[in-house]
């Protein structure tokens, strides 16, 4: 029994440890709840679910879940962080002076420039 406990608060003991937040590219709502079962493969004759794990699903690319992003100057910093790059990417593929594999190294670079005046303030 100790062990179902251990597993059971490991899993759901801390609430913030169901949260996760989104950067990724492709569309997605500012908030989203994600559901472990979505992901079974459904299988004729068993449809009861034994275990459920929700999770909420932040988005924080730019303009999204502003007061969520706000809190935590780490998070903020992370974020901008994430739009300079991509927006260095896209600015030097325009360009293309570049070869492929300089395109984003250069771009990281140029975020990590940005970051810090972002953070500094100079």
């Amino acid at each position: 029994m100790a062990y179902k406990d251990s597993l059971f608060r490991s899993l759901f003991g801390n609430k913030k440890a169901a949260l996760e937040l989104y950067n990724e590219t492709a569309p997605f709502p500012d908030r989203e709840t994600l559901r472990m079962s979505d992901a079974y493969e459904r299988v004729e004759g068993f449809d009861k679910i034994d275990l459920q794990l929700e999770v909420q699903v932040y988005n924080i690319n730019e303009g999204r879940n502003a007061e969520v992003v706000s809190r935590c100057e780490e998070l903020k910093g992370y974020a901008y962080f994430v739009y300079r790059a991509r927006y260095h990417e896209a600015e030097e593929r325009k360009k293309g002076a570049l070869p492929e594999k300089d395109i984003t190294r250069t771009a990281v670079k140029k975020a990590i420039q940005a970051l810090d005046i972002f953070i500094t303030g100079t």
